[in-house]
């Protein structure tokens, strides 16, 4: 896993500033999945890098690909309650 930062880009759903991306390997390219840390909803990289909400139904995504983004997605929502929880 590399951390990268990136410039500064805003959550499309909660509007929170993101500068710091994690991959499986390199930088964050178009079409790349990623999960907002501060409301985790899934976001997607555009051809300028900007992220743009995603519906990963509508993408082709393999089912085991499919359900490890979900998994994620789900620890994140838990922890985000916990904490308001707090």
């Amino acid at each position: 896993m590399e951390t990268t930062i990136v410039e500064e880009q805003i959550c499309p759903y909660c509007g929170h500033s993101l500068d710091v991306h994690s991959t499986v390997e390199g930088k964050p390219e178009a079409g790349d999945i990623s999960i907002c840390f501060y409301c985790g909803e899934i976001i997607i990289f555009s051809e300028h890098l900007s992220l743009l909400k995603c519906n990963v139904n509508e993408l082709n995504l393999d089912s085991d690909v499919l359900g490890e983004i979900l998994r994620i997605q789900k620890k994140i929502k838990n922890k985000i309650a916990n904490e308001n929880n707090n």
